[in-house]
């Protein structure tokens, strides 16, 4: 995303485009430090699993939420990534992860996918093509595809 505002008289040279993270809220009353919580996991998480596949971490972080929707679009847009980085909300995070991991509540997702991979031809079964892949097989490969601009993976429902 543009790190600010920019206009047209801002000239392209002095523009900078930055990797964000977003969550967005429905409530019109404002941010919570629940949501700062949130948004520091969401990117530990992004950055921990895919900032090596894919060659970049998520650095910066935003909360959006609607203000009125009624009448005319509007809506709150707050960086939050001072803070998670400035107020030790990041230690924090990790003493509950650390408490979570305790408990055994913290983990890779159990929930497998069926895919179909290849061709099947006339007259075949087609259980020959299906597999079941990880949470992590599933994902990487569907994240692979997308960046190559195809999918390679349907899932089945």
């Amino acid at each position: 995303m543009n790190e600010k505002c920019y206009t047209e008289k801002t000239p392209p040279e002095k523009r900078r485009r930055i990797v964000a993270g977003g969550n967005l809220k429905s409530g019109k009353k404002g941010f919570y430090e629940t949501h700062i919580f949130q948004l520091c996991g969401e990117r530990m998480a992004f950055n921990e699993t895919y900032a090596d596949a894919l060659g970049f971490p998520i650095v910066e972080v935003f909360n959006l939420a609607p203000t009125n929707w009624r009448t005319e679009p509007d809506y709150k847009f707050k960086n939050q990534t001072s803070a998670i980085d400035e107020t030790g909300v990041f230690d924090q995070f990790g003493m509950f992860l650390e408490l979570a991991k305790s408990r055994g509540v913290l983990g890779e997702p159990k929930k497998t996918f069926t895919v179909f991979e290849g061709v099947t031809e006339y007259g075949a079964n087609p259980a020959n093509n299906m597999k079941n892949l990880t949470y992590d097989e599933f994902t990487r490969r569907r994240l692979d595809a997308a960046f190559a601009g195809s999918v390679d993976v349907m899932p089945v429902v």
